[in-house]
């Protein structure tokens, strides 16, 4: 059977089970409530947002009803310009509102859009395995990707699935590229990877990590056959395509403000509820507490308004323009990330290892951490696949799936060694990037390496006689590899220790200004101090709430953000102290438009010696629709909090959501996340 017949049968296969998903799903998810313009013009009233917003449209885009009467939206006198969101994902966009216009404005109507993706999914898995595995262990790795409980569950939020098969199918084409014996066959492959590139940034962003991976996969791997002009115009190809094609989308950024927000994405991913997630070592500091738009926003612009006088001036405009709390958070993030280089190796090649071993992450006891949400089908289809992802899964299978990789590179070892290093910088990119927010939504679409990582494992034992001579030059090629990754991730480790204690003296050192307790409030189980706000930030409480409040996903995206901190230092200890450890909460007055609240709380240790006194450094945040007020501290500990201080606070050093809590030997803590375990469901909190 040749490959396009069984391809079509794996296109059916996906068109089949992705269509039995939604009948049962009903609704798909794909941030409708930012896309207003999109029903307005499905109804034939232009790709126009509408400021009075009837009830039916509301509860459509919220899913509260399945469909919409285009009669609904005669009530709209008034509309402004297409938001900025539609904007950026311009053929997504354009794929829902021409279905809604053809078969009318209902959430069914959709249905066979998300069974082609679907579709398309299962045919990108079979394409990507098949330059390496034969028809039918390519076939295999394809019907178990469709049959996927993870697979089955993300379909239905199609802005995040989307990307999966253009993703594919990108690293299948890029495959093609470099095994390509002529340069007409390496350039038509190339521009192909890069159409493919540009089309899915207009669908989702984040498949534009491809474009500079291939670029590199590219100059390793394109064949000789194609002499170099063949490779410089493959590389040209690739790019030329992908910068044609992703225009609108980078037009649209452009006129909204730029890009900039890969910082903001990178630090809510350094947050605490990922870190659990990913299961690493307990770590004795805090890039923040919460997977919170909100938290990371106000950091950004807590820290750099003191460096920007105009930053309320320069806000952007409600559906036209994003925060500069955004704009500006990739430079922020660059300002202070080298500080953490140590942790981003770690979670990097623990990302890489997750995914190897895919099956850990589907079991529904660490789903349940994910920051983004569980991810895993209760679809009677799904539990054809459920036992066998419960088998292949444990503490083992990451290593297991490691090695199934490092066996499908020994395959293509065989073959060439230029096309074993290509892939293996194709596989370790897109392994490592999701370190940048691990969760499963941005993970699923490579479950088909855990398949084929298993697949590559059986083929090694088959072909063992046939490859055996050539194993002890590729295991120490491999060796070699593998005491790099280890020396440099354990120098970057090394470097982040010193420069961290550096920090933290740094910060000790600055001259302090006492701030003022209230007497204890005490209720059943807890003390309240409060702490009043102080005046250079009184105004701010006082003043207009932001975009940042309950009504924003009424509204659109962020566009401005008004906030500003104090970094706390907190005394804790003395004689009337009663050792031991327990719970410091950070308390939050709030009004009514607030939207994620701030309120946490750190785990301290106070020393048995009474002279003796641990630290806590934290944020306090002060923004219109909540503030810090004080701290709360269970019964008995009344006498614990020594005195708190403020310690200035400004880049260039440790952002303003930097907290930790130091004993009073703190200079032995290791300033390092660790590796940790893949004890599923067992995250070690800090």
């Amino acid at each position: 059977m040749r490959d396009r017949h069984i391809a079509m049968g794996v296109f059916c296969l996906g068109l089949t089970v992705g269509m039995l998903v939604m009948v049962e799903t009903k609704v798909g998810w794909f941030y409708q409530f930012f896309m207003r313009e999109v029903v307005m013009w499905s109804c034939g009233l232009g790709l126009l947002d509408p400021v009075q917003q009837p009830a039916e449209l509301v509860d459509f885009v919220f899913n509260r009803r399945v469909d919409l009467p285009c009669s609904a939206l005669a009530a709209v006198t008034e509309t402004r310009p297409v938001g900025m969101h539609t904007l950026m994902q311009p053929y997504l966009s354009a794929a829902i509102g021409a279905h809604w216009r053809l078969f009318g404005v209902t959430y069914s109507s959709l249905f066979p859009l998300f069974g082609l993706f679907y579709a398309a999914y299962g045919v990108a898995a079979y394409s990507l395995s098949r330059q390496f595995f034969g028809k039918a262990a390519s076939l295999g790795v394809a019907v178990a990707v469709l049959l996927s409980p993870v697979s089955m569950h993300m379909l239905p939020y199609l802005r995040d699935f989307s990307k999966a098969p253009f993703f594919l199918g990108t690293m299948a084409l890029l495959l093609v590229a470099i095994r390509a014996q002529t340069q007409r066959n390496t350039v038509f492959a190339c521009a192909a990877a890069g159409a493919l590139i540009g089309l899915g940034f207009g669908f989702r962003p984040d498949i534009m990590i491809l474009a500079p991976t291939a670029v590199l996969v590219l100059v390793i791997g394109l064949n000789n056959g194609a002499g170099w002009r063949g490779r410089v115009a493959g590389i040209c190809a690739l790019l030329a395509a992908t910068a044609l094609i992703s225009t609108p989308v980078l037009v649209a950024g452009k006129g909204m403000g730029g890009g900039g927000g890969f910082g903001a994405m990178a630090m809510q991913g350094s947050t605490d509820p990922f870190a659990r997630y990913m299961g690493l070592g307990a770590a004795p500091y805090s890039l923040g507490w919460q997977y919170s738009d909100e938290l990371t926003y106000s950091t950004v612009a807590a820290d750099l308004r003191r460096t920007l006088p105009d930053w309320d001036r320069n806000e952007g405009v409600p559906t036209q323009s994003m925060t500069q709390a955004y704009t500006r958070s990739t430079q922020y993030f660059l300002q202070w990330a080298p500080l953490f280089a140590g942790d981003y190796a770690t979670r990097a090649l623990k990302s890489a290892l997750w995914i190897a071993g895919f099956g850990q992450l589907a079991l529904p006891e660490q789903q349940m951490l994910d920051p983004g949400g569980p991810h895993f089908s209760r679809h009677w289809l799904a539990s054809v696949l459920t036992p066998l992802t419960f088998l292949l899964s444990g503490t083992w299978m990451p290593w297991i799936g490691a090695l199934g990789l490092i066996a499908l590179l020994f395959q293509t070892f065989v073959q060439s060694t230029r096309l074993a290093l290509a892939v293996a910088v194709l596989f370790g990119a897109v392994l490592a990037y999701p370190v940048v927010q691990f969760s499963m939504r941005h993970v699923f679409h490579l479950e088909v390496l855990r398949w084929m990582a298993l697949a590559a494992l059986a083929a090694v034992a088959v072909e063992w006689k046939t490859h055996r001579p050539l194993l002890g030059r590729f295991a120490l090629v491999v060796a070699a590899c593998v005491g790099v990754i280890a020396l440099t991730r354990g120098g970057l480790i090394v470097l982040q220790d010193r420069w961290l204690r550096a920090e933290i003296a740094s910060l000790l050192a600055k001259p302090r200004e006492p701030m003022a307790l209230s007497a204890p409030e005490r209720t059943d189980t807890e003390a309240i101090y409060t702490i009043a706000v102080p005046a250079p930030h009184r105004a701010l409480v006082a003043g207009q709430p932001d975009s940042l409040n309950k009504f924003l996903t009424s509204l659109g995206h962020p566009h401005s953000t008004a906030s500003d901190a104090v970094r706390l230092l907190v005394n804790l200890g003395g004689a009337d102290c009663v050792p031991g450890t327990f719970s410091l909460k950070f308390k939050y007055d709030k009004r009514p438009l607030v939207w994620q609240p701030m309120d946490h709380a750190l785990t301290v240790s106070v020393p048995a010696n009474p002279s003796a006194r641990s630290l806590v450094i934290a944020p306090a945040f002060y923004r219109a629709t909540q503030n810090f007020a004080g701290f709360a501290v269970p019964l008995g500990r009344e006498r614990c909090i020594a005195g708190v201080e403020q310690i200035p606070m400004g880049l260039p050093g440790l952002p303003i959501a930097f907290n930790i809590a130091l004993p009073p030997d703190w200079q032995n803590l290791w300033f390092a996340q660790t590796f940790g375990t893949f004890d599923v469901g067992k995250p070690l909190g800090r």
